[in-house]
């Protein structure tokens, strides 16, 4: 598929307009989609002691320009860190790719979830430009 493409005359620069514009909608209804997953995910991997790690759980989406995203998935308790990648006298937990149980939940909880979504996104991505660009 080449990068490039031709228009000929008002009308049919018009129609390629609508096309980005719509496929530019969808894109960011699917990052945010994307974004409350990896919450949702980062949720059912989290190890519970008392319950102030899964509490405190939130993503944020920041938009940089209109294709520029970043999508942070974060904690403000003080033991998150330690339970996504491990402290001494604990050995770490599993990859990010297989996390370890550990009370109840996973370590690393986090990353396994973004890696999760990220490439559902990158599959859910190339259907929806194809869909709207095509």
């Amino acid at each position: 598929m080449s990068g490039f493409f031709s228009v000929k005359g008002i009308d049919a620069f018009e129609e390629w307009q609508k096309r980005i514009e719509k496929t530019q909608a969808l894109f960011k209804l699917a990052v945010q989609d994307v974004a409350n997953k990896a919450l949702a995910y980062a949720l059912e991997l989290v190890p519970v002691d008392d319950g102030e790690l899964l509490a405190s759980l939130r993503v944020n989406v920041y938009w940089e320009t209109d294709t520029s995203v970043l999508i942070v998935l974060s904690s403000d308790c003080p033991h998150a860190e330690f339970n996504e990648y491990g402290w001494i006298r604990v050995e770490y937990g599993g990859t990010d790719n297989k996390p370890k149980f550990y009370k109840g939940g996973y370590r690393p909880f986090g990353r396994p979830a973004m890696l999760k979504v990220m490439k559902e996104f990158n599959k859910q991505f190339k259907k929806l430009f194809t869909a709207t660009m095509m």
